[in-house]
């Protein structure tokens, strides 16, 4: 099994066990996300993928229950780290710092992310010249 799977099954099983410790039935994540049980359950076993707006919204039910923010926090890490599949799809090796500023950079929001891209150009272009 590819890392990649691996954290999408880690990323199902977390969401289960926050489902039960917050009391939010399967039914009604699907009820709420327009999909079947059967899909939740294939989510929950980590052999369906969690789509971002799916994510979003049970995001949001775990916060209507107060949940923890640490829970909150490895729910949205392994969501993260479900999504983070660049190296194993083109069969690279990815520096540990590497995959940190993969995951940092997700987390951000759009204009934050264009600040980044701009700052790293504006510093590749600042080295790209020093070198000449």
């Amino acid at each position: 099994m590819s890392p990649y799977m691996d954290k999408r099954r880690e990323l199902g099983i977390w969401l289960k066990v926050l489902l039960a410790k917050y009391g939010i039935r399967q039914t009604q994540i699907a009820s709420k996300l327009g999909i079947t049980r059967q899909y939740v359950c294939q989510i929950c076993g980590g052999k369906s993928p969690l789509a971002p707006e799916h994510f979003k919204t049970i995001y949001d039910m775990l916060l209507e229950m107060q949940a923890a923010e640490s829970d909150l926090k490895r729910f949205v890490q392994l969501h993260i780290d479900s999504k983070v599949m660049i190296p194993y799809m083109v069969g690279a090796d990815l520096a540990d710092i590497e995959i940190t500023l993969l995951r940092k950079f997700r987390q951000l929001p759009p204009r934050h992310k264009d600040q980044v891209i701009i700052y790293i150009e504006t510093l590749a272009e600042s080295c790209r010249k020093e070198e000449e």
